[in-house]
């Protein structure tokens, strides 16, 4: 996820709806369950928390 960016759930019959937009306090929350530590890379792809500019 990143920050500020729309979500959309697209159905089945092609219709959009929107879910809700990534805020400051959800980017905190997501931050803080995530456990990071030095040499154990678990997730490759995800950015560090500093990088999220929460």
């Amino acid at each position: 996820m990143w920050k500020g960016c729309l979500t959309l759930y697209t159905g089945r019959g092609g219709e959009l709806q929107k879910i809700g937009d990534l805020g400051a306090v959800q980017a905190a929350a997501m931050r803080d369950s995530i456990h990071y530590y030095p040499g154990n890379d678990l997730h490759p792809d995800l950015e560090e928390p500093s990088s999220l500019g929460v």
